[in-house]
């Protein structure tokens, strides 16, 4: 037996329109088309399934937020019998936006083309006019699918991956010139504010610790770090300062701990300095945890888990020649890894592109400033980018990472 669980959230500026049985039966609708259109058969509403999908939206909208039933309740309205149990919650602005949304990303698209017979969904939209959604499948023996989902569909592992906030890597562009930022979430929308002063470093990472990547600034002149904790518009957060001028800032989470923190790279000397916490009140940081040198001068830093060991590593990319090289430990040596990928003058970035590829490491991309085109590659080795965007402007630098729930209220830049 399998119980899996994914959430999504989309923001919109519109109210939603009301939601009622016949909202439901919208969703109902789109699902069962869907699954029609890859050949599985429809689901049937199940009134126990239903009722709990309304308590647990209802509940949501009580609190303010998407999460997840537990377990228990889940198999408590299942019932006995049952083969698998998934979940899918949202938040958005219209039952179409929602389903294209959860179509977009693999998570959510297994659960609607699984191996499943029984369906309730729950909606309200007494929380601010945003739609609220629950949506919970069930597998019983005498299932309705006339066969497997399509073959493009991913492993039933990833679930897990995605329940837990991993794998959501998306791109986003910042306007150096203006302080700029333009997030792109996995609808396709932008949120778009302005952050820092021109010159600023971008960067994002976790620093509340709460999964969500929000906006960090380097600004070299002084080595100061500017951190927010939400992706909006506002003052910092956190400050302090760390490093040298001219150092170059590296986010990640270095120790495996689960929250990130800003380290650097000094191009005068090809070293690399981690430190695992983060300043305060606008003081320094202290010295950091260990150094190590690593690389020719020159080379551009940017930090990923390339192996997923949940801890992130340093890699550098060679901007003249496309080469990009990074070892799995922090730690002086050779590279473990190396490979070309992009043209000189691009701007390299790492994440997980899960709901684009296959769960797993995270690997790199490209923003090329000449073009305004961004180009991601599932796996890091040598090849063609498997995806292909057009986002941002000729002043732009990239950063990448899972930026959480956006409001998607922005337009994109250009």
């Amino acid at each position: 037996m399998s119980l899996v669980a994914v959430a999504l959230s989309l923001f919109a500026l519109v109210p939603a329109a009301a939601a009622d049985t016949e909202t439901e039966a919208e969703f109902l609708s789109k699902i069962n088309a869907t699954r029609a259109a890859n050949g599985l058969g429809a689901l049937q509403l199940d009134d126990a399934l239903r009722s709990h999908a309304r308590i647990h939206t209802d509940d949501m909208v009580a609190a303010g937020e998407i999460y997840h039933s537990s377990e228990a309740e889940l198999m408590t309205a299942a019932g006995t019998g049952w083969s698998g149990i998934a979940e899918n919650v949202g938040k958005g602005n219209s039952p179409t936006s929602l389903h294209n949304a959860f179509m977009a990303s693999p998570g959510h698209k297994m659960n609607i083309l699984g191996d499943y017979s029984y369906v309730g969904i729950g909606t309200d939209t007494s929380g601010g006019g945003y739609l609220y959604v629950t949506v919970v499948f069930v597998g019983r023996g005498d299932s309705t699918a006339t066969n497997s989902p399509p073959s493009d569909a991913i492993a039933t592992d990833y679930n897990d991956t995605f329940a837990d906030g991993e794998g959501n890597g998306s791109v986003g562009v910042v306007d150096t010139s203006r302080g700029e930022w333009h997030l792109l979430d996995l609808a396709g929308d932008t949120t778009r504010f302005f952050y820092g002063a021109p010159g600023d470093l971008p960067f994002v990472g976790d620093w509340d610790c709460d999964g969500d990547e929000t906006p960090g600034l380097y600004r070299q002149s002084d080595g100061f770090v500017y951190l927010r904790n939400s992706n909006s518009q506002g003052v910092a957060d956190i400050s302090f300062f760390f490093g040298d001028p001219g150092d170059i800032p590296l986010a990640g989470d270095f120790d495996g701990d689960g929250c990130d923190t800003v380290s650097i790279y000094r191009p005068s000397e090809s070293r690399i300095y981690v430190i695992n916490d983060l300043g305060v009140n606008g003081a320094g940081l202290g010295p950091a945890d260990f150094s190590y040198v690593f690389g020719n001068p020159g080379d551009n830093p940017f930090v990923g888990d390339f192996d997923n060991d949940l801890i992130d590593e340093v890699g550098l990319h060679r901007e003249s020649t496309g080469l990009v090289y990074f070892r799995n430990a922090h730690s002086q040596g050779n590279a473990d890894s190396q490979f070309i990928f992009g043209d000189p003058g691009d701007k390299i970035i790492a994440a997980e592109w899960a709901r684009r590829g296959a769960p797993g490491p995270e690997t790199v991309g490209l923003f090329r400033p000449s073009t305004s085109n961004i180009f991601l590659r599932y796996t890091n080795t040598q090849g063609n980018a498997n995806e292909t965007l057009t986002y941002g402007v000729a002043t732009a630098l990239p950063v990448a990472g899972d930026f959480g729930f956006l409001t998607g209220s922005g337009t994109p830049p250009g």
